[in-house]
């Protein structure tokens, strides 16, 4: 069976009359469908809008998308992030075969869209590919974190095996339903009452001008304090500039962005934030949430978490689930999730490969 790529060319507007424009929603339905069969109906679903203007990229990373073929099908899809201020060696890479694509047919599938991704990664000279798979709690092949592992037989990881890869870490996939916390309000002022020295701030969209600072030191925290096992990334650096585009993007697409912050009285300093970002679905997803290592030990993760639920509820009523995704081997992260109320929903790996771009060949690097 054959399978071909090429690279997925954008129309300027997600309603464009044109081939590509019909690839293009043609993409959004198949992404669409792969997301709800992993994570579940209604957890990470998206509109053409958000999809386009994930693939348009940012200044700090670009993207480039390519699609598979079977005949005139469309059975995959490959997105390829690759950083331009950091980590400028590193490409990053989300690969979806359609769900009703199974057996032969899927593992020759995710086999083109790993090898275009290797391919793709020697002509741009970069050195280091991330690879991802469906994971499980505990599996054939255990993550170098120790945490987590993949099953030999998932049809993604055969391919990032067979080319040498090594299981560098599993994420946790997770789900809050909303109508579960009755007690909201109580359990958040316990938790303010536990975190003495600290107050909660909220605030809706971009960052306020007093904040900034505050705000560009956490983002580059994230890059240093989050658990990412061995993978070959380099701290990240934000100016006032980065900061606004990344909140522009995360704003955009009639999205809305709430975020919660941690201050420490004594000194002013924000020392943790929490955002959650929700468009016209009921899901809301956190994006990032960090308490600074050196504030920790005072329930400010839990503080946060909570603090970021109950904006949401007064804020957007149609609201009616959290996911969020967590690194296995973040204990502490899972515990604080597990109190509040978040379940499994499943796991997701992430597979490191170094290549010597200069000796690639077809199917596999030597």
């Amino acid at each position: 069976m054959s399978i071909r790529v090429e690279p997925l060319e954008l129309p300027l507007s997600t309603d464009e009359n044109s081939r590509r424009g019909d690839e293009f929603r043609k993409t959004v339905r198949l992404i669409d469908a792969s997301n709800s069969a992993l994570l579940g109906s209604g957890n990470q679903s998206v509109t053409p809008a958000t999809v386009l203007s994930a693939l348009q990229g940012q200044a700090s990373e670009r993207v480039e998308s390519i699609s598979a073929y079977r005949d005139e099908a469309l059975v995959g899809h490959a997105e390829f992030f690759l950083p331009t201020s950091e980590s400028t060696d590193i490409v990053d890479t989300l690969l979806l075969v359609h769900p009703d694509v199974q057996g032969r047919a899927r593992q020759e599938t995710f086999e083109a869209l790993v090898q275009a991704s290797l391919d793709r990664a020697g002509q741009l000279g970069r050195t280091t590919i991330f690879g991802g798979g469906v994971g499980v709690r505990e599996g054939d092949i255990t993550a170098t974190t120790g945490y987590g592992g993949v099953m030999r037989d998932d049809p993604e990881s055969v391919a990032w095996i067979r080319r040498g890869a090594s299981l560098s870490q599993v994420y946790r996939y997770s789900r809050l339903d909303l109508d579960s916390l009755t007690d909201i309000d109580t359990r958040l002022g316990q938790a303010e009452q536990r975190s003495d020295g600290y107050r909660v701030v909220t605030w809706e969209g971009e960052t306020p001008a007093s904040y900034r600072a505050d705000m560009r030191t956490l983002h580059e925290r994230m890059s240093t304090d989050s658990p990412t096992g061995d993978l070959e990334l380099e701290p990240e650096t934000w100016s006032d500039e980065r900061l606004a585009e990344f909140e522009r993007f995360k704003i955009g697409s009639e999205r809305r962005m709430f975020a919660a912050a941690v201050q420490h009285e004594e000194s002013g300093q924000l020392v943790g934030y929490s955002q959650l970002v929700i468009a016209g679905d009921p899901c809301a997803r956190q994006h990032n949430l960090i308490v600074l290592r050196e504030h920790r030990g005072h329930g400010l993760g839990q503080l946060l978490k909570l603090a970021g639920i109950a904006q949401l509820r007064d804020n957007v009523p149609h609201a009616d689930r959290i996911t969020t995704m967590n690194a296995e081997e973040n204990r502490h992260m899972i515990r604080v999730n597990e109190a509040v109320g978040f379940e499994v929903v499943t796991w997701t790996v992430v597979w490191q490969l170094r290549l010597d771009v200069e000796s690639q060949v077809s199917g596999g690097t030597t």
